[in-house]
């Protein structure tokens, strides 16, 4: 029975002796994994990723937009005023005017605001639908990148407001630009707030052919007073007078009446 005993504390003691081999292979086999898989990371070949730049910066695109809308703003009041509200005189009331000066003929064509006993000047909404037509024809043939080589297309839309003292323009011009596979797209909304004084100069030829029409073609230039507007009177015959009205910036509003009265 002793023999028992001691047999028996013997495998015991085999497997102690068994144990911490089978850790430190355990433990030896994972730093080896562990070294293996670190290794065929670092064969993997590693992916280049490039930026793709447009080739050209985005704001230069919008920047122009600005500037044409701008700078055809500008022109657009300029021959509007010139032209009595209108910048397409197909569409106004006009006539071929002569007359003489220091002996010499003149002609030019002439917007009316008063014709007969009828007042033809043009409405505030008109030199807002006038102002509206001509930058949503202009603006895409200003707004041009034939140097830079791409590919655009948008819709227009504009909104034209002349209020006391400004003209304000909304224009919605979304582009699309091309070139090669990349694609971008402008900003959609520009807004401007131009100082002007045309819808005081429409409001003030009003009052002077609603005069003109009441007194029987007499105007009483003491009763026209304007803040900022001056007023010039050329009478050209017995019935036709050209106004010009402008302001301290140089502005011309221009038309003329030709009134027959009994």
């Amino acid at each position: 029975m002793g023999e028992g005993i001691i047999l028996k504390q013997c495998q015991i003691c085999k497997r102690g002796q068994v144990t911490p081999f089978v850790i430190a292979g355990i433990i030896i086999f994972i730093i080896l994994a562990l070294f293996i898989y670190s290794q065929s990371i670092q064969k993997k070949p590693k992916i280049k990723i490039e930026e793709v730049v447009f080739p050209f910066d985005i704001k230069e695109v919008e920047s122009r937009i600005e500037s044409c809308l701008k700078e055809l703003t500008e022109t657009a009041i300029k021959i509007m005023a010139f032209n009595g509200g209108f910048i397409d005189l197909g569409n106004s009331p006009v006539d071929p005017l002569e007359f003489s000066f220091l002996g010499d003929t003149a002609r030019i064509t002439l917007a009316y605001g008063l014709l007969g006993k009828d007042i033809v000047l043009i409405s505030n909404y008109g030199l807002e639908y006038q102002l509206n037509g001509y930058l949503t024809e202009k603006i895409p043939k200003c707004v041009k990148f034939d140097a830079l080589m791409i590919d655009y297309e948008g819709d227009i839309k504009v909104d034209v407001r002349v209020v006391p003292k400004s003209v304000i323009v909304n224009v919605s011009y979304p582009l699309v630009l091309k070139k090669g596979g990349l694609v971008v797209r402008t900003k959609e909304k520009y807004l401007l707030k131009m100082k002007s004084q045309i819808w005081e100069m429409r409001e003030l030829a009003e009052r002077i052919v609603k005069q003109q029409r009441e007194n029987e073609g007499f105007v009483i230039l003491s009763d026209l007073v304007a803040p900022g507007l001056n007023i010039r009177v050329a009478p050209i015959n017995e019935i036709t007078t050209v106004f010009d009205i402008r302001d301290d910036s140089g502005l011309i509003f221009m038309f003329g009446s030709r009134g027959v009265f009994e």
